[in-house]
């Protein structure tokens, strides 16, 4: 079998149809369909099962909520593809989408393929990623130019089974960046794919569109601490120079201001507030904080090295909720 497509899926009964049957409608057939069904309230799980009736290419997981990262993890452990390859059950794919994709991977000893995606709102397409097609072994290019989500990408199952990599089932946001780091840090050759037929569906009930305060921190910090090391080691592991990885220094140097200010979301002194901080992160991971970008961050950036705390904790007032 070439590929193992796993779809991870939680209370998606407005969607699920869609997902799959755009599926089940690819030009390209030779793949298995795993549904991880993760403890779905909905009847998410019983259109899963109405679908694997059908087809008996499509294999059906129930498993206790767990989150996306444990249920991708399920899929993995239950994948006989030589390729695997992530779909969210709130999106769906192109007819041509795995077609073309396929394609890429004819290419000899290539380990990885990525492509790109169309975002897709209230019924409004519109590009998010496209590539030129390319074939390459350079690290530092596609260290610059690859996206953190695990969806429109296919991965050797073999790599995953060698290196034992698992999605980090603790973090909430994050885990598929730190998978896809992980994954590129033991590959030598990779296809960038100009295939855009992934739509990608935006709306606000996702994990990074919620608003997150002091009682998130733990496990923000976390998360931040993850995508740091996961960045640090690929460095190390590729070699590949640390002025070739400003745009994802810039990534983390937002994620560490965004963590840091759940701490003036609680009742905190400042001096508490500064404690925390030396505690919890690093002279270095404190610099990235230098690369912020936008206007409002810099504002903030600049009260904190002046240290007007008492600021920053009443502008925190007004942020989005």
């Amino acid at each position: 079998m070439k590929l193992s497509i796993i779809v991870p899926i939680y209370n998606a009964e407005k969607y699920i149809k869609t997902c799959v049957d755009s599926i089940k409608n690819q030009v390209f057939t030779d793949w298995e369909l795993l549904l991880i069904n993760d403890g779905s309230t909905d009847r998410s799980g019983v259109i899963c099962d109405e679908y694997a009736r059908e087809d008996c290419r499509i294999k059906v997981a129930h498993k206790q909520n767990g989150g996306v990262g444990s249920a991708r993890n399920l899929g993995v452990e239950y994948a006989q593809g030589e390729w695997i390859t992530f779909i969210d059950a709130d999106d769906f794919v192109g007819s041509n989408y795995l077609n073309q994709i396929n394609e890429s991977t004819l290419i000899a000893d290539v380990e990885f393929v990525h492509a790109g995606c169309k975002n897709y709102k209230d019924g409004v397409v519109s590009l998010n990623q496209r590539y030129d097609d390319l074939v390459s072994d350079n690290n530092s290019f596609l260290f610059r130019n690859f996206r953190g989500l695990v969806v429109s990408k296919w991965f050797k199952s073999s790599i995953i089974k060698k290196y034992s990599l698992r999605f980090d089932e603790r973090m909430k946001i994050g885990e598929d960046y730190v998978f896809t780091v992980n994954y590129i840090s033991h590959i030598s050759k990779y296809v960038l794919n100009s295939c855009t037929d992934y739509f990608y569906r935006i709306h606000p009930n996702s994990a990074t569109h919620q608003r997150r305060t002091i009682e998130d921190y733990d496990v923000a910090l976390y998360e931040f601490q993850q995508q740091y090391n996961s960045v640090t080691e690929y460095i190390k592991r590729k070699n590949v120079l640390r002025k070739d990885c400003e745009y994802r220094w810039s990534i983390l140097a937002t994620d560490i201001l965004t963590v840091i200010l759940m701490l003036f979301d609680g009742s905190l002194s400042n001096t508490e507030i500064e404690t925390r901080i030396k505690t919890d992160f690093t002279p270095d991971q404190i610099s990235l904080i230098k690369k912020v970008q936008g206007l409002k961050r810099k504002i903030v950036v600049f009260l904190a090295r002046i240290k007007l705390y008492s600021v920053i904790k009443y502008l925190s007032k007004f942020r989005a909720k």
